[in-house]
């Protein structure tokens, strides 16, 4: 027998006035430019790429909104937002590379007005042939020509002081771990607790040997003569005794 569905199930369609729960959510899909440190690394430029996020929250909470990147489920979920996203931009792809607000030679308002006209990044404005140069015109009194060159000219110098920028990046992370390792060991001279020291595994757990007690030394001494091995113990030194003395 079936299992019939309570009349209080905002998801139960036989219930008059069902409605869907989602329907009470505030949900956006939006694009937000995440650095690359990787690529940015590489580069010796700020690396960006967008990525598709969505923000859901339920009215007159502030403190329960979920902001994250956008996944398949996210865009099922809500077909709604997510279409009316795509029809608001376009349709158009993830961008990667140099933001054109990031690019220093640019003032805020010539890297708006570069966006407007869909250079998003140093990258298009690079490599844009003539006619889509004739689209910008002159951008802040420059000659596009000119802001072509310019832009090739920033990526070369970029890339041969990618290199470099890795390296110190590199040499940056060393200083760091080397820092760290002598607090390391300033901190075992002095004697303080450490936990990011570690005993080597052959040593780990195994007891301190007591010294001889020099009485022990003495017997054994008169009756062997010869001094215990270092490798003997204060229990094996008194073994041995006993059975001497009672043979």
């Amino acid at each position: 027998m079936a299992t019939a569905l309570l009349a209080t199930d905002d998801a139960n369609s036989e219930f008059v006035g069902a409605r869907n729960p989602d329907a009470a959510l505030s949900v956006r899909f939006y694009s937000r430019a995440v650095q690359n440190n990787v690529a940015t690394s590489e580069a010796g430029r700020p690396i960006f790429q967008d990525i598709t996020y969505v923000e859901i929250m339920t009215p007159g909470n502030s403190l329960n909104i979920i902001d994250t990147p956008a996944r398949d489920d996210h865009k099922r979920r809500f077909p709604i937002q997510w279409a009316a996203f795509n029809n608001a931009n376009g349709g158009e792809q993830a961008t990667v590379g140099t933001p054109i607000t990031s690019w220093p030679f640019l003032t805020k308002a010539q890297a708006e007005e570069m966006r407007a006209m869909k250079f998003l990044t140093v990258e298009m404005l690079a490599n844009a042939s003539d006619g889509q140069l004739q689209v910008i015109g002159m951008c802040g009194g420059m000659n596009p020509m000119v802001l072509r060159e310019r832009a090739k000219a920033y990526l070369d110098a970029a890339k041969g002081a990618a290199p470099m920028e890795h390296l110190s990046s590199k040499l940056a992370e060393a200083t760091k771990m080397i820092e760290a390792q002598q607090a390391q060991i300033n901190a075992l001279l002095q004697g303080a607790p450490t936990a990011a020291v570690d005993q080597p595994a052959t040593r780990r757990g195994k007891k301190r040997r007591e010294p001889h007690k020099p009485e022990l030394v003495e017997r054994y001494n008169a009756l062997f003569g010869r001094r215990p091995s270092s490798a003997m113990t204060n229990e094996s030194i008194a073994s041995s005794l006993e059975k001497r003395e009672k043979g």
